[in-house]
């Protein structure tokens, strides 16, 4: 008896390890930029395709981030950092109108919700701003407050294929903390 709690119990811890292995996390990555003398920092999230593009073997779909110095003060505190830019990219050219894509999302289950984000001069990803983003990271549009808003753990995104249909891609979200304190999501007290 006390042998087969043994097997359940390692086999229970191996499949817990196996869990964790697929958890994606926020890859980060210290950038410059040398014509405009500036550093920032980016990150990147690999999703996975729920309908994927119509070409075959797609690049994974990735979120990403650009941020930098240079907070802003909230009527809730003051943020350490920015969002310089941030991208969907999906590996197909998107179905546009007017420099807008229509893009659908639900958060960790909840409704779908509706928005527009720019198209990426290739017309291969869609470009989203500090608005965005912290609904995306926390769940709502305002920037979070220190130990407030429990972060968003899923993320599922839908977006029109050029001459397709829509790309479907979901987002684990792993803890966004690093991510929103460079990109100027978290307002600290003053």
């Amino acid at each position: 008896m006390k042998r087969r709690f043994a097997v359940v119990c390692l086999l229970a811890g191996f499949m817990a390890l196996a869990a964790q292995a697929q958890q994606k996390e926020w890859t980060r990555e210290d950038q410059t930029d040398p014509l405009h003398n500036t550093e920032y920092t980016q990150f990147t999230l690999e999703g996975k395709y729920l309908v994927p593009p119509r070409h075959p073997g797609a690049d994974a779909p990735m979120l990403i981030l650009q941020c930098g110095p240079g907070g802003r003060s909230h009527s809730g505190g003051q943020a350490s950092g920015k969002l310089i830019a941030g991208y969907l990219d999906v590996d197909a050219t998107l179905d546009f109108r007017q420099d807008n894509i229509p893009v659908e999302y639900r958060l960790d289950d909840g409704k779908l919700q509706n928005a527009y984000w720019s198209t990426s001069t290739d017309g291969g990803g869609a470009s989203f701003g500090e608005k965005d983003l912290e609904k995306l990271l926390y769940g709502r549009s305002a920037p979070r407050k220190e130990d407030t808003n429990p972060p968003v753990h899923k993320l599922m995104v839908g977006i029109p294929e050029r001459l397709g249909t829509q790309i479907q891609a979901q987002f684990d979200m792993p803890d966004p903390s690093e991510v929103a304190e460079a990109c100027g999501v978290i307002a600290h007290k003053k």
